[in-house]
């Protein structure tokens, strides 16, 4: 009597193993994409720490005008140095001499190796989130200006780096953060506080 052939079905198992393996890729697939939109600004943390985007990447006539603004003069404040009694980095230097050329490209990857070596040093980041907005890489300023605003302890550019983050928020179409970043500017009360209120005001116009 010949042997009974050997069903050739197969296991469920192998369907668990198929459907995890096409669950893990797709899961490492969906976390790549927001870690490099983390990377990149076009992710990013709101005030509730949830991961978050732009409601789109696509910003109306009005709102580009309204995101629109004149560089920050250098110094923004005075004598901005990385520690007490130290002289700022020759890199930094070079950066802020092409940044006030308005050569902003050439500036930044100056003012990138100066906020990398130094993050403790506000200022080449401040003016490199500037850049950014200037050349048109604006999630990589607001990646940037975010980095400033939650920098602790004294921070001279806090009120500053809200302001223009907000513009590059603007930008993104992306207006109740922008809003929430304004209010930041209204409550310390500081130099930008009117231009802020009026921006306010205008955005709440926007249809």
């Amino acid at each position: 009597m010949p042997p009974q052939s050997k069903s050739h079905k197969p296991e469920a198992s192998v369907y668990i193993l198929a459907a995890f393996g096409v669950v893990l890729v797709t899961g490492i697939f969906v976390l790549t994409i927001i870690a490099k939109g983390m990377a990149t600004g076009s992710f990013y943390r709101n005030a509730e720490g949830k991961i978050t985007r732009p409601t789109s990447r696509v910003a109306s006539p009005e709102e580009q005008m309204l995101a629109a603004f004149e560089p920050p003069g250098f110094p923004l404040i005075p004598n901005p140095r990385p520690r007490p009694n130290q002289d700022p980095p020759e890199t930094f230097t070079a950066g802020m001499e092409f940044y006030q050329k308005k050569m902003y490209l050439r500036a930044i990857p100056l003012l990138r190796v100066t906020a990398d070596r130094q993050p403790d040093f506000l200022t080449p980041r401040f003016y490199l989130g500037i850049c950014f907005l200037l050349t048109e890489r604006v999630p990589l300023g607001i990646k940037e200006l975010r980095k400033v605003t939650a920098a602790e302890g004294a921070n001279p550019y806090r009120e500053s780096a809200h302001f223009f983050l907000a513009k590059g928020l603007i930008a993104r179409n992306d207006l109740p953060d922008a809003r929430e970043q304004l209010d930041r500017v209204i409550a310390l009360h500081g130099s930008r506080e009117r231009e802020a209120r009026e921006l306010v005001r205008k955005i709440s116009t926007l249809p």
